[in-house]
């Protein structure tokens, strides 16, 4: 049975770990109808917000404030309740910023999540095999802006059911494309990617050939979303925009130039995607980054607060080295294999659906009444048989060209430094006998 018997807590993000002791934070609470007139930048993770509060944030914005806003069609870390079974968890939901996108001029993809074949991960489920998740995304420098001091020395960054933003024509502002999908890519259902299933996913997979961006920097004057004035709440629905207050004076358009920053995944920023907790040699916890998600969190907080310059300091060094070529074989181990397994699994649907139907045109205890109806019985099930065993074929077959593809790659690995040093000694000995011979 379920029980709130206290389990172990889960430690604090460690992105937001040292903000504090560069600036001076304060928690803005989600119902608030008004911003300070003293806070320079707003950060917020995973919104789900009343109008009047979303008012505020436009209000804030057209008067120059800045905004780093991370949202997501589909965030994982909302379901972990330590305290609470997997089967009693609440399924994850998306966030937004509503209409203030569509002031903006974006557009994003809640409800669909990037799933990209050459971005992909290989992650290990609870049997111990590997599956490879396209939507669990590991980014390096192609998907990363080089010549922006945010990106530009980060490597690499991991993200999960990320989502996508597209710019619209209303857009007044510039756009300038941090963190980018590569082309072979394309949005997926964010239902069928919580399924938790990435063969799913990676079965059906159809590229869509361009680029999608994760991640985006928007600069410039901005137009109010609220152009009607301030949203009064109705009694019934407080996220209802029934109402609004004629009497106000509220800002229709930027007073300055101002920067928001739009993140595509709030799941970069949870521990599990971002740290990974070692032991070090005396035994004791270690908490070690894991990847650039954290350097890439603080230096946009170090751009919206008016520090850009500062971006380069906190970068790290190479993390990850992508062995791009590797990860291109591989892509075509799947794809001499996807399209034959999506015609084998089609093909296996439609005869199961057919088999699931003939009983119906039986008669009592399975007598068939038509004997062309158990010859097509005999002969459906034999084809049922022989495309399953066709579909595992292909499967194992694959799975051979993938195995093959690993081996030559450890073969390499292993063999090539040692013959190099073979061959420069051989090289040595050579000169030097030529040189004695000479002498």
């Amino acid at each position: 049975p379920y029980s709130r018997t206290p389990q172990r807590p889960e430690p604090p993000w460690f992105s937001f770990w040292g903000l504090q002791q560069d600036y001076d934070l304060r928690q803005i609470q989600p119902g608030v109808d008004q911003i300070d007139d003293d806070i320079d930048a707003l950060i917020i993770v995973h919104p789900k917000l009343p109008n009047a509060t979303l008012y505020a944030i436009d209000q804030f914005l057209l008067r120059g404030g800045r905004i780093l806003a991370f949202v997501d069609p589909l965030c994982t870390v909302e379901k972990r309740d330590p305290m609470m079974p997997p089967q009693m968890q609440l399924a994850p939901k998306a966030s937004s910023l509503g209409n203030l996108l569509d002031a903006w001029g974006v557009s994003f993809s809640t409800g669909r999540t990037v799933a990209d074949s050459e971005a992909f991960s290989s992650l290990r489920k609870s049997d111990n095999t590997v599956v490879d998740s396209f939507t669990f995304l590991s980014l390096v420098t192609n998907s990363l802006n080089a010549t922006d001091t945010l990106t530009a020395n980060l490597e690499f960054l991991v993200l999960v059911n990320a989502g996508a933003f597209d710019i619209a024509e209303s857009n007044t502002t510039t756009v300038t494309r941090l963190i980018t999908s590569s082309a072979s890519s394309s949005l997926v259902s964010a239902m069928e990617a919580s399924s938790g299933d990435p063969a799913t996913i990676r079965r059906s997979f159809v590229s869509g050939q361009k680029q999608l961006d994760l991640a985006i920097r928007l600069h410039g004057r901005f137009k109010t979303a609220f152009p009607n004035g301030k949203p009064l709440p109705t009694d019934k629905d407080d996220h209802a925009e029934a109402r609004v207050d004629t009497t106000d004076n509220s800002l229709k358009k930027s007073q300055r130039d101002s920067v928001v920053i739009l993140v595509g995944d709030v799941d970069m920023l949870y521990n599990w995607y971002c740290v990974e907790e070692v032991r070090n040699p005396l035994g004791f916890p270690e908490i070690r980054i894991a990847n650039n998600n954290i350097n890439f969190f603080h230096n946009a907080v170090e751009q919206i607060t008016g520090q850009p310059s500062l971006a380069t300091v906190r970068t790290r060094g190479k993390i990850r080295r992508p062995f791009n070529r590797i990860v291109k074989l591989r892509q075509k181990a799947e794809e001499r294999h996807r399209e034959e397994m999506k015609h084998l699994m089609a093909t296996k649907v439609q005869l199961e659906k057919r088999l699931q139907e003939l009983p119906a045109q039986m008669g009592k205890d399975g007598l068939v009444i038509d004997p062309k109806l158990r010859e097509e019985w005999a002969r459906l099930e034999k084809q049922y048989a022989q495309t399953g065993e066709r579909l595992r074929k292909v499967r194992r077959e694959r799975d051979r060209d993938i195995e093959r593809l690993g081996i030559w790659v450890k073969a390499v690995n292993i063999l090539a430094m040692p013959l190099l040093v073979i061959l420069a000694g051989i090289g040595v000995s050579v000169v030097r006998r030529l040189k004695t011979r000479k002498t």
